[in-house]
């Protein structure tokens, strides 16, 4: 957080991040994120296969990737006295592995009419602000989910193109 935070604070929106499975299955998570953060990113594989006598190498489909949805997680404890440090850990602990499914949990971010059934692939936490006690009173925090699909959507997915 630099100068231009103070003068012109992020735009944020809500949403909600919701576990459909594991022992925390029906736990919801309000969170809000910086606007001009969200970004979401769809990339298909391809391979290249020499052919001998060809002036180059003709590329081949090979399978398509999940979507992955990036953005900034921000968190202000300023105006309630609280700190960040809870909601925060909430957040990172969708990353451990559930001892009923031996896999983090599966999740879906809700925003608006935005659904992505997904998983958290990782997270980067910055604090930039702390109440006279030294606890974090605001802070940021990188996300990354990649969506999450069972074998039969997929291969349904595929009849349907």
């Amino acid at each position: 957080m630099g100068c231009l935070d103070l003068l012109l604070p992020p735009r944020l929106a809500e949403a909600e991040i919701r576990v459909l499975d594991g022992t925390a299955q029906g736990r919801v998570l309000q969170v809000a994120f910086v606007l001009k953060t969200f970004k979401l990113e769809k990339k298909n594989e391809y391979t290249e296969t020499p052919i001998p006598g060809l002036n180059g190498q003709p590329l081949l489909f090979v399978h398509g990737r999940p979507r992955r949805l990036s953005m900034v997680l921000y968190f202000d404890g300023r105006d309630t006295g609280t700190d960040v440090l809870q909601p925060m850990t909430d957040v990172a602990g969708l990353l451990n592995v559930d001892p009923d499914t031996h896999a983090p949990p599966v999740l879906r971010f809700e925003w608006q009419r935005f659904e992505l059934p997904c998983v958290l692939e990782s997270i980067r936490k910055e604090f930039s602000s702390l109440h006279s006690t030294g606890r974090p009173s605001r802070g940021r925090m990188h996300v990354r989910f990649t969506e999450r699909k069972t074998p039969q959507q997929l291969v349904e997915e595929s009849r349907r193109e």
